[in-house]
């Protein structure tokens, strides 16, 4: 600038010896207004780099330079725009007006918006533009439209550039008049170009600078949280924040991908952040499933990162542009949260208000922040996982203790299901027992929240229930569902009443766990979230079937130590069923505490005994007694009953010798007429046996109304040995009532005068006959005394008025009349309605035949050698030997060596049907329980020791103590000898049986009155 004053200056003074004064003085003036014009425009300049070097806030420079360039121009407007290089447009921010009148140029402005030829001088060549008046100058139709667009008179544009990088532009120019511009100008616009190139860089230097310094302050304050804290949803919080206002952005979310083999990709928001409330936050919003897939398939298929600068001009799906402008996203950056093959998540960054160019420090920045964030994670899960795995062990070692230590199995249940509930926060906890023969209430449950649903409120026989049951206990199927409405689809249950449990229970995710012992399915372990979904991982899985493994062993454990109980009631029951039986001689009397102690036994609702008095017509029936466990049950008793029911029953258990063993009665293939006469009464199940021995009796019947129960074959068992013993029970009150009505109709004949009935009568045509002919003569010379025999010598009778006298049944009535006819002692005749004309021989001598001390043999009866009733041991032991076990036989003889010396018996014989009874047993007691020979004969001992064992040890496997195996071969051993005792025939026998009810079993007879 000095220069060119200077030459100006030298051709003035050159000039001046040839002019005249007047052009003097006029060049003075002329070159006093430049030199101050000139040093105006120096100050100004100097003034404006001053600033841009002293201020390292650029918007305010330029809007001080734009100012000063107008006001030393003297233009109307002056403005400088920045070039943005990723969407190529001039955002104009920093304006001079010269009035407020004039019209302002829009903020931004797109690059190819300028003529193209002086693109080409002010970005390639980097030369300014220069037009003096718009009017006169010659310009193309391109500069024409854009000056007159505008409104433009006079313009210079110059481009501030920094080496090759354009970084923007000056534009003075008029509206209202042209104006010359001096070739200085271009120089000192060139200038201050420059120097705010350099003040662009300093400030993008500082900002830069200033960015750093953020990013560390963040990076330490990211790692100070990874840090201090390890709950990972805290830490997610701080860096989505920290992030948003680092990077200036509206949007930052943490994003977790889970891959599952089974089900599709599943992306949960861990944590999303908006800067305002105007902002969508990303997991508010409902995104298309290929949205997420193409996030993954970037992120970690093709294992790259997401950077779009403007998102309207990126090639990505149009389903992923059409998402995120949805949410006003302009520019997105995304970089996955992974090591090597572990891939986490993502970690996104998302523009609103404006397109961002992602710089490289961004990038860098964003992937040491991902890498700290996967640090925290695993921390986190690290922590969490010990911290669970903490709890698991305690929670396995709570319940192993309470397994070992506490048979009360309902306590150690429910610890379970709190635990369970409390360690995975989930909403209901159940462990339902569903084993053959167990009510299926019997439950423990947990839940979050007394308002919740639980299996309380809901009908455990419906359908749903039912086929859930099915899948975990006959199937031996788990069910994992993290979406059960998806699992419902994938597995064809929509259709299903599996739907409507769901909606009823409201779940949202649930497991489904069979409790097993070996291969023995007890229940079910069950988990529901009501709240939220969750997805079990493979730890939770293993830690869920590990307690349900526990579970099965502390069930199976509770249940044998229940089954043993249960044995020990239901043989003291049993004992006192067996005991009520004998020790009532009238059936009728103990059939009502004997139904009522087999309810108990069983565990019943109701039982009944019916019996059959026509043993072929089952139509005839007659309830001997019925027991109901409470008074609101309708009984059998209570209804009518169609006669074809008990014929039904009577042809299958009888005639088609058919246990009914019904378990569901809705399941059954009965008659309908029945089912639906039992579905009326609310009965469920039913079990039924005869009661029967040589001959058909009647039935015994058990039915359950609460639930549907499956019959057990040890209850199955149990049942007939009862039956039996009813039948027993039935035929010794029959004994009773025969021998009672013996005596009876003896005390008759010894009290007739008008005949003579001794002890041959008796012999000769056995005791039922002579007893009907006493009555029969008895009645008839009775009549004939009244004179009410007819002519020809015959009265009127029928069965029942006989029955009165002789206490015999119908069928030996019958039988006993046919046989004096045939013995041609009496005449008679029958009509159609059952009644007798009877008529007494009169012929003496056939009476005097049978009353006389000549036995006559019995034409129907073969005579046989009498038989051996008292036998020497070795004898029996030989005989024994050959259906039994030698260790068997050998056992029975040491039982009876033992009783000996106890009741010091000298005798060395005994009746065959002692020893058998006593060989059969040992034989049996042996089996059952897998004893040795060496093991029967401790147990023996200890039966006979005077001082038993106080260490009560174990002698087998089961772990039943001696006292407790000497007590049941003690009862079992009683129940036969008292079981023989009815049943023994011969006189011999019966006494040898009566005389020894104290197991002292040696008869005292001497040798030669063996064969007596």
């Amino acid at each position: 600038m000095y220069k060119k004053v200077y030459k100006k200056k030298k051709t003035a003074i050159g000039n001046s010896e040839i002019m005249s004064a007047t052009k003097k003085e006029k060049l003075l003036a002329e070159y006093i207004s430049l030199l101050s014009e000139l040093r105006e425009k120096e100050r100004i300049v100097r003034k404006i780099i001053s600033e841009i070097r002293e201020s390292l806030d650029l918007n305010q420079v330029l809007q001080t330079t734009a100012e000063d360039i107008g006001k030393l121009f003297g233009a109307e407007r002056c403005r400088i725009a920045l070039l943005d290089p990723v969407n190529s447009k001039f955002h104009i921010k920093n304006e001079y007006k010269i009035s407020e009148n004039i019209p302002s140029f829009p903020e931004s402005q797109d690059k190819d918006t300028l003529p193209h030829n002086w693109q080409e001088c002010l970005f390639i060549n980097k030369s300014p533009v220069l037009i003096n008046d718009a009017e006169a100058q010659h310009l193309n139709i391109e500069e024409n439209n854009f000056l007159k667009l505008r409104n433009l008179k006079s313009l210079i544009i110059i481009p501030i550039a920094h080496k090759e990088d354009i970084l923007g532009i000056i534009a003075v120019c008029n509206i209202h008049s042209k104006k010359d511009w001096e070739i200085s100008y271009i120089d000192i616009l060139k200038d201050i170009s420059h120097q705010i190139a350099v003040a662009i860089k300093q400030a993008e230097l500082y900002s830069n600078i200033k960015k750093q310094a953020e990013r560390e302050k963040l990076l330490r304050k990211i790692t100070e949280t990874i840090r201090s804290s390890l709950n990972i949803d805290d830490v997610f919080n701080i860096i989505c924040k920290e992030i948003a206002e680092v990077f200036n952005v509206e949007k930052s979310s943490i994003v977790e991908i889970v891959d599952h083999n089974d089900q599709k990709t599943q992306y949960i928001f861990r944590y999303a952040y908006k800067s305002r409330e105007d902002v969508i936050r990303s997991s508010e919003f409902d995104f298309d499933p290929r949205t997420h897939d193409y996030w993954k398939k970037v992120l970690f298929d093709d294992e790259e990162m997401l950077i779009i600068n403007n998102l309207s001009q990126s090639n990505t799906p149009d389903y992923f542009k059409s998402n995120y402008e949805c949410m006003n996203v302009k520019s997105i950056l995304g970089i996955g949260i992974k090591k090597d093959n572990d891939k986490w998540g993502a970690i996104t960054l998302q523009k609103v208000d404006e397109c961002k160019y992602w710089t490289q420090d961004d990038i860098i920045l964003l992937k040491m922040i991902a890498d700290q964030v996967y640090i925290a994670i695993k921390h986190a899960e690290l922590y969490t996982e010990t911290k669970k795995q903490a709890e698991r062990e305690y929670l396995l070692r709570t319940i192993i203790s309470a397994t070992r230590s506490s048979f009360n199995i309902n306590e150690i249940k429910q610890t379970i299901v709190n635990e369970i509930g409390r360690t995975l926060d989930a909403d209901r906890c159940i462990i339902h027992e569903v084993e053959a023969g167990i009510d299926p209430h019997n439950y423990i449950e947990y839940l979050s929240s007394p308002d919740l649903i639980g299996f309380k409120d809901i009908n455990l026989e419906d359908s749903g229930v039912k086929a859930l049951i099915r899948i975990h206990t006959k199937e031996k199927k788990e069910i994992i569902a993290y979406d059960v409405n998806k699992y419902l689809k994938e597995n064809n249950l929509e259709e299903t009443t599996l739907v409507k449990h769901v909606k009823q229970m409201n779940i949202k995710s649930a497991l489904g766990i069979p409790i097993m012992n070996g291969n023995e399915a007890f229940g079910i372990l069950i988990i529901h979230f009501t709240r939220k979904k969750f997805l079990f991982s493979d730890k939770d899985l293993e830690f869920i079937r590990t307690l349900a493994n526990q579970l099965g062993i502390a069930i199976h454990k509770s249940r044998l130590y229940l089954t043993l109980k249960q044995i020990d009631e239901r043989e003291k029951l049993l004992k006192q069923i067996i005991t009520t039986i004998r020790n009532t001689i009238d059936i009728k009397e103990s059939l009502k505490p004997i139904c009522k102690l087999i309810a108990k036994l069983f565990n019943v609702d109701r039982v009944f005994v019916v019996d059959f008095p026509d043993k072929k017509n089952f139509r005839e029936f007659i309830i001997k007694q019925e027991y109901k466990s409470c008074e609101r049950l309708v009984g059998i008793s209570d209804t009518k009953f169609d006669k074809k029911m008990f014929e039904y029953w009577g042809n299958e258990i009888f005639v088609k010798k058919t246990k009914i063993i019904l378990n569901n009665l809705s399941e059954s293939d009965l008659p309908c007429f029945i089912k639906k006469k039992y579905t009326q009464l609310g009965i469920k199940s039913i079990l039924a046996l005869p009661i029967k021995g040589n001959e058909i009796w009647g039935i015994l019947s058990l039915s359950q109304y609460s639930y549907y129960r499956e019959w057990t074959r040890e209850e199955i068992k149990l049942l007939e040995v009862i039956s039996d013993q009813i039948y027993l029970a039935f035929l010794q009150s029959e004994m009773y009532s025969k021998i009672t009505k013996q005596i009876e109709t003896e005390s008759l004949i010894k009290a007739d005068n008008s005949i003579i009935v001794n002890r041959n009568l008796a012999q000769n045509i056995g005791l039922s006959c002579a007893t009907s002919y006493c009555a029969i003569a008895n009645m008839y010379y009775y009549l004939k005394d009244e004179g009410k025999i007819t002519v020809d010598g015959y009265f009127l009778s029928n069965i029942n008025d006989l029955l009165n006298i002789t206490f015999l049944s119908i069928q030996e009535q019958k039988e006993a009349i046919q046989k004096l006819a045939e013995l041609s002692l009496i005449h008679y005749k029958e009509d159609k309605s059952d009644k007798i004309y009877l008529k007494i021989s009169e012929n003496d001598n056939i009476l005097k035949k049978y009353i006389s001390n000549e036995k006559i043999p019995n034409r129907n009866q073969k005579t046989s050698e009498k038989e051996k009733i008292f036998y020497e041991i070795s004898e029996l032991c030989d005989i024994y030997s050959k259906y039994y076990t030698k260790n068997s036989v050998q056992c029975a003889k040491y039982f009876i060596n033992k009783n000996k010396l106890v009741h010091n018996d000298k005798s060395s014989k005994i009746t065959r049907q002692y020893f058998g009874i006593i060989c059969r047993t040992m034989h049996d007691f042996m089996k059952l329980y897998s004893l040795s020979f060496n093991t029967m004969k401790s147990i023996i001992d200890e039966w006979f020791n005077a001082k038993p064992s106080k260490k009560n040890k174990r002698i087998i496997d089961f772990g039943l103590s001696n006292k407790i195996l000497v007590n049941r071969l003690e009862k079992t051993l009683f129940y036969r000898l008292q079981e023989a005792k009815i049943l023994a025939t011969d006189t011999c026998s019966k006494l040898d049986f009566y005389s020894n009810t104290d197991f002292s079993l040696y008869n005292q007879t001497n040798t030669e009155n063996d064969e007596e």
